[in-house]
């Protein structure tokens, strides 16, 4: 049947038939569709619709500045893999696709210089102290400035005092006060200090900050997050029945920090760093994670339990056209379309909102309890699975501030990104790897000798010519009686120096385009002023200008702004007070690591120097014991252990004084 029949009614009761063509037919199929479809749909509320808006906004803007192009590009130079398209290319003229890395060993060398400067194990490059005025808790203060005054009360009594007397007497009450204040605010700030590196260390931080190099080597940028409160499994021993020991889990929320990959971070068109417009970071959860976070303020049980059941078994996957590749290029095992079936994906939201978006949600109050205005903006931080928002709550930090930090290898003014080692080099890899390229296929090419057959006419029918064996034996014809030899050879003449040439000189290049001296990472092959120590030195010296650079942004950029917050949160949340005070982040230890890395070299040559009869008769022992003191600090040897006291030391070198003059050493303290 063309169409088909729909059945209406009449005022009249009567039923009357009503043809329809088949495009109208197929038109209310799709409608009828639709309805189903929408209705099998969760409804996605005003917040879930705003965040997904602003990630597309986002994601566009990012692939549209070829940024993302850019760092997948990075990726493969540094794991030694053409483009697709060039390595077609290549396979099409046959010749060799070699890829010599020496992107990835710029890389390697790049992030050990990093790490051995900034988390060397050897001191931690940051401190804190007192402000010039501390300001202590109102409590505190006034309990020193009322032990003072009864020092004033019992000395007020018992002496009569002038007028000039008794300012005298106030104005040592009163340094009295600041010494006690300023000696409370360096012991509470040493509490303090103590108390964020061992959140550090058990947080994270040393995983992460690892992370975070490489990525701000390669990449265009690096990211660190953190401080984030999460809830973990913890495993603790408790006593059971009959005193048996059993273990618990509990859950625990501790300071955490992670490192988001580049790739996983979209910022806004316009902002030069994560504080500004609004930060999306794709996240994924466990379920077991999910279940975690039930109870916990500002996170949707129900909305939870919706996400586990239609997400539970399959998970959610949000993939790019990207993502299969950079998990090859990780060395990440699945595939976008079966990539751990439990883990379901989210998109972590940190921006402005506008209130109506929140009076939605059923938050009408600020945390410090003012009404939410429908118009006003207010900084939020919200986590958006499928349609669903399972996290909502305001920014907890008191400025603001989002807990991302970020920063590059080569910065570009005005730009959010910053060039990593591969980008800096890339040409030279290019030309590295043509060179090389060239030279297998010349190699190929001249390994043997080339055969020639000048007249085919004389090959046999069926007789295989495509290869030349040692000792073969060839059969040959000669129908038309030609002069021409059956078979000729010469030798291709081998260029592989000349490559060899062109390689080692755009390598060379390569130690200028990215800051990374091939000396500073172990070759030998240094001419001149680098075959001294003292040359060397002045090489190296000079080398870490541009990692300064580096550590500098990292110091400014990540390390002090992350400091801080930990710092706020702690003064915030912390409930040990004795901790709390007015202190100051002073990272000076980041470049004063650098100048004690230098100064080790310089140390150690100066031992060298100086051991020689007359300078040690000039040093004497407790002099040459200083400099070893200090050496062995700078290697984390028990000093005490090693090099006796300065005591000690100077009265060994008093007694050799004596023995060598003839006089008789002073009498020795009995030991009972």
């Amino acid at each position: 049947m063309a169409g088909g029949i729909q059945s209406g009614a009449v005022s009249s009761g009567q039923t009357i038939l009503r043809i329809v063509g088949p495009d109208q037919l197929a038109e209310l199929d799709r409608k009828a569709e639709a309805e189903r479809t929408a209705q099998a749909q969760p409804e996605i509320d005003g917040l879930a619709r705003f965040i997904q808006e602003e990630y597309e906004k986002n994601e566009q803007a990012r692939k549209d500045s070829g940024v993302e192009d850019q760092m997948m590009a990075n990726l493969r130079q540094r794991d030694g893999k053409y483009p697709p398209e060039k390595l077609s290319a290549i396979k099409e003229n046959g010749g060799s696709d070699v890829f010599v890395k020496l992107t990835n060993v710029k890389c390697r060398a790049a992030e050990s210089w990093i790490s051995d400067v900034l988390s060397n194990g050897m001191e931690k490059p940051w401190t804190l102290a007192p402000t010039p005025l501390p300001d202590l808790p109102v409590n505190i203060e006034q309990s020193i400035t009322q032990l003072t005054m009864q020092e004033w009360l019992r000395t007020i009594p018992q002496n009569e005092m002038s007028p000039e007397e008794t300012f005298k007497f106030a104005s040592g009450l009163r340094e009295k006060v600041e010494s006690a204040i300023e000696s409370e605010s360096k012991l509470r700030a040493k509490r303090m200090e103590t108390t964020i590196e061992d959140q550090m260390v058990e947080g994270g931080w040393a995983d992460a900050f690892d992370d975070f190099v490489t990525d701000l080597v390669t990449l265009k940028v690096g990211y660190i997050k953190g401080p984030i409160v999460r809830r973990e499994r913890k495993l603790v021993w408790k006593k059971g029945t009959f005193g048996k020991t059993v273990p618990v889990i509990t859950l625990v929320n501790k300071l955490c920090f992670e490192h988001p990959s580049a790739f996983d971070c979209y910022p806004s068109d316009d902002a030069m760093n994560p504080q500004e417009g609004n930060f999306i970071e794709k996240v994924r959860f466990q379920r077991r994670s999910l279940i975690d976070m039930k109870g916990l303020p500002g996170w949707d049980e129900d909305a939870i339990d919706l996400i586990l059941t239609e997400y539970g078994q399959g998970g959610l996957r949000e993939w790019t056209t990207i993502d299969q590749e950079r998990a090859e290029l990780e060395a990440r095992s699945g595939t976008v379309s079966g990539d751990n079936r439990n883990k379901i994906a989210g998109k972590e939201f940190w921006g402005s909102v506008q209130g109506k978006e929140l009076i939605e949600r059923g938050m009408t109050r600020t945390p410090d309890g003012k009404p939410i205005e429908p118009l006003d903006e207010y900084e939020v931080n919200a986590i958006k699975i499928g349609n669903y928002i399972a996290y909502c709550d305001f920014n907890p930090d008191p400025m603001g501030e989002r807990p991302y930090n970020k920063t590059g290898y080569d910065k570009i003014t005005g730009s959010y990104y910053y060039k990593g080692v591969p980008e800096l080099m890339d040409d030279l890899q290019q030309i590295c790897n043509a060179s090389v390229r060239s030279m297998v296929n010349n190699m190929a090419v001249a390994g043997g000798m080339q055969e020639v057959i000048e007249d085919v006419n004389r090959i046999p029918p069926g007789e295989n010519i495509t290869s030349a064996k040692p000792f073969q034996i060839r059969q040959f014809i000669n129908p038309k009686n030609s002069t021409l030899p059956a078979v000729s050879y010469f030798q291709p003449e081998s260029n592989a120096t000349e490559f060899m040439g062109i390689y080692e000189k755009f390598a060379q290049m390569s130690d200028d385009y990215t800051g990374i001296p091939a000396y500073t990472y172990g070759n030998d092959k240094v001419a001149g002023a680098g075959r001294t120590m003292g040359g060397l030195t002045i090489l190296m010296n000079s080398a870490t200008r541009g990692i300064k650079k580096v550590i500098a942004r990292i110091d400014k950029d990540v390390m002090s702004p992350t400091i801080k917050r930990i710092y706020n949160w702690n003064m915030l949340y912390n409930p040990d007070d004795t901790i709390k005070g007015d202190a100051q982040i002073l990272p000076i230890g980041v470049l004063g690591l650098i100048v004690k890395e230098q100064a080790a070299g310089a140390t150690t040559e100066f031992l060298a120097t100086t051991a020689n009869p007359i300078d040690q008769a000039i040093m004497g022992l407790a002099g040459r014991a200083a400099v070893l003191r200090e050496n062995a600090k700078r290697l984390t040897i028990p000093v005490d252990d090693v090099v006796p006291s300065k005591e000690v030391m100077k009265a060994r070198e008093d007694a050799l004084n004596s023995a060598s003059a003839g006089v008789p050493p002073g009498p020795q303290k009995q030991v009972a």
